[in-house]
């Protein structure tokens, strides 16, 4: 690989490569019932989709990622009225409301209110690192994250989950102290009792019974006296069926009964149709990815990028987790796609952005060296 024009950590580069070929073999074979017999229109449009966020995930790798700090509270600004004209005006597709159309563009503003709360936490961890046990340097995280996931959960209660969950994380990670970061999760557990009160009382559910549907059809289906068949059904016999080598590429049965196979359940598909080696191979490569941020963070000469490729990493890393809990029968059925793998425009544009800011951290990381082994050398 040429390190002139792909810059960075040549590992995360073949993990991209490799997760865009395994994403162009996957949805064809796995959006038929979308595609409707025009499975080669779906697989240009999903080749052209890689395209287009494979040149934003080039462009942040070679961008100065410390410009981010500048612009990481009105990042999160933009999230939170982006997530607000999704409330009032957005579209509803299959009952939920997490999209809005921008200019005949559909756009999903929880992906950049995960960026963006990633981006602030890391800023305010780095930057005030001498007054990191004081409670009002870490307030305004508290107060930003649950204001984003307040504005996410009432469309998206696992979208919701992810970004608190990140946020708990990189806070433990960036030294907070255990008393304040346990303050988030009373607070936030406490909010969320009373919105549960609330929709309960008033007259909109706000999908409350959504969640509670979901919940009785996940206890029903251990009972083998129902007679109805759910999607999460149709993914357990898919994966039952799949044998140690699987079906073999293309040959998916249950990718025609699965509506979202190309994207909340493709990690099925994959597994039916290679068995053993689809259902291992997945979780390797993003453990991989993980252990190769890993090695970035210890590396990184700033605690910012240091911070910041470590949360967008965890923020890839449990939306994957999330997607193959539930692909394999696990979890509550949610609308988590496979990162970088499963059909769909704004989580691979904000998943490539993730990717190409660790990349341009790794990259640092490189230059520096060369830097220090130039002095070295002419000293």
């Amino acid at each position: 690989m040429d390190t002139h024009y792909f810059r960075g950590d040549r590992w995360i580069w073949i993990i991209v490569f490799l997760l865009y070929a395994i994403s162009i073999m996957s949805v064809y074979t796995s959006s038929r019932i979308i595609a409707n017999g025009q499975n080669e229109l779906v697989l240009v449009k999903h080749i052209t989709m890689l395209f287009v966020t494979f040149v934003v995930l080039y462009i942040a790798h070679i961008a100065n990622y410390n410009q981010l700090k500048r612009y990481a509270h009105m990042l999160v600004w933009v999230a939170i009225v982006l997530l607000a004209l999704t409330f009032i005006a957005g579209k509803n597709i299959n009952g939920e409301v997490r999209v809005l159309s921008i200019f005949g563009f559909s756009f999903q503003p929880s992906d950049l209110a995960k960026l963006a709360i990633i981006v602030l936490t890391s800023k305010i961890l780095a930057t005030h690192r001498q007054q990191i046990h004081e409670w009002k340097t870490y307030q305004i995280v508290v107060v930003y994250t649950l204001i984003l996931a307040g504005l996410i959960i009432i469309s998206n209660f696992s979208t919701a989950f992810i970004l608190v969950v990140n946020v708990l994380l990189l806070s433990y990670i960036g030294r907070i102290p255990i008393k304040h970061i346990s303050s988030i999760v009373l607070i936030g557990v406490m909010a969320f009792m009373m919105f549960v009160g609330y929709a309960s009382l008033s007259r909109k559910s706000y999908r409350i019974n959504t969640w509670k549907n979901r919940i009785l059809s996940f206890s029903k289906s251990f009972d083998k006296g129902r007679d109805d068949i759910t999607q999460a059904d149709f993914a357990n016999i898919a994966i039952a069926n799949a044998g140690i080598l699987g079906k073999g590429a293309g040959h998916s049965i249950e990718a025609n009964f699965i509506y979202a196979a190309h994207a909340d359940f493709i990690y099925t598909i994959i597994i039916e149709e290679y068995g053993l080696i689809g259902l291992i191979s997945i979780p390797l490569i993003y453990l991989i990815f993980l252990l190769r941020t890993i090695y970035i963070v210890k590396k990184s000469n700033t605690a910012f990028g240091a911070l910041l490729a470590i949360g967008l990493c965890l923020n890839i890393i449990l939306q994957a987790f999330v997607h193959m809990v539930v692909a394999v029968g696990s979890g509550l059925v949610t609308g988590q796609n496979l990162p970088l793998i499963s059909m769909g425009g704004t989580s691979l544009l904000f998943t490539s952005i993730g990717i190409g800011i660790i990349l341009n951290v790794s990259q640092d990381i490189k230059d520096n060296e060369e830097q220090q082994n130039n002095n070295e050398a002419s000293a």
